[in-house]
């Protein structure tokens, strides 16, 4: 089967769109669920740099989490727009969605930990959701 460029164009947008808005969300819980100060609205570039240098190893492995979480939400909602390649487009929104944190690493200084935890998650659990999408 053929499938269309237009479709699987928007199942690449709408995963990310969904892995991105599903990491957001559960971020602005974590630090309410950690019990740590969050950072505050009007803060600049160094100051969210001090923050991230600042966070306890709990809040990294909780952000880590988020990102997994996000990666999977995207890619099971790709797999579920695209009718024939649904592991691909799930592949595509976690490869993507890698090459967006890979220029927040690279535009702010992240620690380590946190940059190859996010990195290392992304694009497995992207697939992982694809795959779970593709058996239903």
């Amino acid at each position: 089967m053929q499938t269309s460029p237009l479709r699987f164009i928007l199942a690449l947008a709408v995963g990310v769109f969904v892995a991105y808005a599903v990491i957001i969300f559960f971020q602005s819980y974590i630090p309410k669920l950690l019990s740590y100060e969050p950072l505050a609205d009007d803060a600049d570039v160094f100051q969210f740099e001090k923050y991230l240098a600042a966070l306890s190893p709990q809040a990294i492995a909780a952000l880590i989490a988020c990102a997994a979480i996000g990666a999977f939400s995207g890619g099971y909602t790709a797999a579920r727009i695209e009718k024939n390649k649904k592991e691909t487009a799930a592949l595509g929104v976690g490869i993507f969605s890698t090459v967006i944190a890979v220029f927040m690493i690279i535009a702010f200084t992240y620690p380590l930990a946190l940059a190859l935890g996010i990195c290392a998650a992304l694009i497995p659990f992207a697939y992982l959701g694809g795959r779970v999408a593709s058996y239903r």
